[in-house]
């Protein structure tokens, strides 16, 4: 039988009612980023439901475990109730997992003349599931360009590369949304996304650094959050 992430910590979903918020709200992140859904509805059964916090975290879960509906609805009950820029990502990137283009572009493009720059490569991400490759890579660009440091663009041009057959080119993108240059190292996400490539297109050398990565990022979040439970919830940051 494997061993749950909980059981590695060790801990239960009860033992959260020993950590304050801010150990609760990092080990529930925690769970959630390594994909450990079920065991972030169990410790979430012990706290509020009214907490936007727990609804957000629960709806990340939800939508992980494939329960798109569910997740889909506490989001927009939230937003019902107070718009919210954190809600609306978190419903856009429900929908956007969820491959519902359609569901997706209403909820960003009235982001698009806005100054940031991650709406652009989410609309990229749309065209990408359209199979509109010239529009995803003009809209990569375009977030590219107002946000250099970002390294969204590299990892959506590395898709649409891959797509138009272009391997070269794909692997370069990707390799640049590695690199350890940038204000920012990647996250867990993007890793786990360009292990997902690396994979695909075959190039094990990168794909086994981006393992060893994500292997040292999970050690490292893994003796943080074991620390949480020796201090009695004393939150630190990762």
């Amino acid at each position: 039988m494997s061993t749950t992430l909980l059981e590695r910590i060790p801990a239960t979903a009860q033992d959260i009612l020993s950590l304050n918020f801010d150990g609760s709200k990092l080990l529930i992140q925690f769970l959630n980023r390594w994909e450990a859904y079920a065991e972030v509805l169990a410790c979430l059964d012990y706290l509020s439901a009214d907490l936007v916090t727990w609804q957000d975290e629960r709806a990340r879960a939800l939508a992980g475990l494939g329960r798109t509906a569910e997740a889909v609805s506490i989001m927009r009950a939230r937003l019902a109730k107070k718009e919210s820029a954190t809600a609306r990502n978190i419903l856009t990137a429900i929908c956007l997992q969820a491959g519902l283009a359609d569901e997706t572009w209403a909820l960003i493009e009235p982001q698009l003349n806005e100054a940031v720059g991650a709406p652009w490569s989410r609309a990229g991400e749309v065209a990408l599931l359209k199979g509109d490759l010239d529009t995803a890579e003009r809209h990569f660009l375009h977030h590219q360009q107002i946000a250099p440091s970002s390294r969204d663009p590299a990892v959506g041009l590395a898709h649409v590369y891959q797509r138009r057959g272009d391997i070269v080119t794909a692997v370069a993108y990707a390799v640049r949304a590695i690199a350890p240059e940038g204000l920012y190292p990647p996250s867990v996400e993007h890793l786990k996304r360009l292990r997902d490539f690396f994979a695909a297109v075959r190039d094990e050398n990168h794909l086994a650094d981006v393992q060893a990565e994500l292997i040292r990022r999970f050690d490292e979040e893994l003796q943080h959050v074991r620390g949480l439970f020796a201090v009695g919830g004393a939150a630190a940051e990762v």
